[in-house]
């Protein structure tokens, strides 16, 4: 009897054993399982976070551009741009001020939820098993990506041959010098030696070896299918610092103006035009390009669509403006270098002219004297330094004689409000009197034979854009 029940006996203790060690190394997988997705919701809440940490920097800087502008320019359209923009970073900064849920780790599974009907679609997980880490395509990619500055524009682009640099071509619109900064801090010169506008993509030259080019993956809809995870690099806002990193998915393939798109839900903000768009295996499969939502004042507000152009598309690009480049000689380089610098130089004195024709527009219908006088300031600006061009402009162009006579009504420009000053006093002085009218008849035809000027300037800078374009790309 006895020793028919210690068979018996032993068998419940295996029993036992199975039972409850069974229980515990599934209690352990489900701790496992759900601390994992403890850490990717952390990931989430970082994410965000930096995301908001940018926006917000963005809209203070654009938000404190507009304050001064209103000091200047008191239009009801600036005070209703300040209005929203003071909305959109009020609610960042109380969304930042709302404590965050704490990300526990409980011994607890959580309870199993059916799951929900998914689409036609196909739909691929965005968590590889066998491809490389975040960090490891971070590492890969990140040498790769430049930012890219010019007087025009801001942006980011990508090395897909030793000497040869992919961006967008709207961010090297009417440029064919920009300046190229790596993520070791190195400062290069490229040179714009081929582009499609049509497709938007251009293709940029440099002297120097700044690291091991990025390689295309195929973006075919069945390698890089609805759902799947990709990746974005670039510079957000065009700020200059550590190249940007967003992970995201693809959202879905829509076509716009007769070209397809890839739309991602990766976070892209002006200053990631031209920045490429990476697979789970560090191929590039796009190029990020554009965004959409509603626009004020050139700042987005709320939430944005975000576009990349196929990378089977900037492939195909790629090679047909390798095929059709220039070859820029040094005596060529020396000439784009002086054409820039000019304009460089040049920039500065519209901006001078538009802005103070614009005020002296302003004051006369408000009417303000200290309007019509900042105005005057920033004329008489740019008089000085149209005066101080006339002996540095570049000589030996054929549209040199373009050049010559937008300089002239640069200075002409300024030329027709000298002697504003004491009249805009008195009109103030006589307000709305017969006296006051005889001096505001005055001071309008000063700022409209202004206008007038400023008008042949802006077309006469077009002008030089267009013959530098042709000269340059012969």
């Amino acid at each position: 009897m006895q020793q028919g029940a210690t068979p018996f006996i032993a068998l419940m203790i295996m029993g036992a054993a199975l039972l409850f060690g069974g229980g515990g190394f599934v209690s352990y997988r489900a701790y496992q399982a759900h601390k994992a997705s403890a850490a990717l919701q952390l990931d989430a809440q970082t994410k965000q976070k930096n995301e908001e940490t940018q926006r917000l920097a963005f809209l203070e800087a654009k938000l404190s551009e507009l304050e001064d502008k209103k000091e200047k320019n008191k239009t009801a359209s600036t005070t209703e741009i300040i209005q929203a923009l003071q909305q959109e970073v009020g609610a960042l900064k109380a969304q930042r001020l709302v404590p965050q849920k704490t990300i526990g780790v409980s011994l607890h599974p959580a309870p199993e939820v059916a799951p929900a009907p998914l689409s036609s679609s196909p739909v691929v997980s965005s968590i590889s098993s066998n491809g490389p880490s975040k960090a490891d395509i971070v590492g890969r990619v990140k040498p790769a990506v430049v930012y890219l500055e010019n007087r025009w524009a801001k942006g980011s682009g990508f090395l897909v041959d030793d000497h040869f640099i992919l961006t967008n071509a709207h961010v090297l619109k009417d440029v064919f010098a920009v300046t190229v900064k790596t993520s070791v801090k190195q400062t290069l010169t490229g040179y714009v030696v081929a582009r499609n506008e049509d497709d938007d993509i251009a293709l940029i030259s440099i002297e120097e070896n700044i690291g091991t080019p990025l390689h295309f993956g195929s973006s075919n809809e069945t390698k890089l299918p609805q759902g799947i995870a990709v990746y974005t690099f670039g510079f957000p806002f065009g700020l200059e610092g550590d190249v940007s990193f967003n992970d995201g998915t693809i959202s879905r393939r829509l076509k716009y103006k007769e070209r397809e798109y890839l739309e991602i839900s990766n976070a892209i903000h002006p200053g990631n035009s031209g920045g490429p768009l990476i697979n789970e295996k560090g191929e590039v499969v796009g190029m990020n390009t554009m965004i959409f939502g509603s626009e004020i004042d050139g700042v987005i507000l709320g939430e944005t669509i975000k576009l990349a152009i196929p990378g089977d598309d900037v492939s195909r690009v790629y090679g047909e403006l390798k095929a059709k480049r220039q070859t820029f000689t040094e005596v060529r380089k020396q000439e784009i270098r002086t054409y820039e610098k000019f304009l460089d130089d040049f920039e500065n004195v519209w901006l001078s002219i538009d802005k103070g024709t614009a005020l002296s527009v302003e004051g006369l219908n408000e009417p303000s004297e200290k309007q019509i006088a900042d105005g005057v300031a920033m004329l008489d600006e740019a008089r000085a330094e149209s005066i101080s061009l006339t002996t540095r402009y570049p000589k030996d162009f054929p549209f040199s004689g373009t050049v010559v006579l937008m300089l002239k009504n640069s200075s002409y420009a300024s030329k027709q409000m000298e002697g504003a000053l004491p009249i805009a006093h008195q009109m103030v002085v006589a307000g709305d009197t017969q006296i006051g009218y005889s001096y505001y008849t005055d001071l309008k035809q000063r700022v409209d034979n202004a206008l007038e000027s400023a008008t042949q300037v802006r077309e006469q800078y077009k002008e030089v854009l267009a013959a530098a374009g042709k000269y340059f790309s012969q």
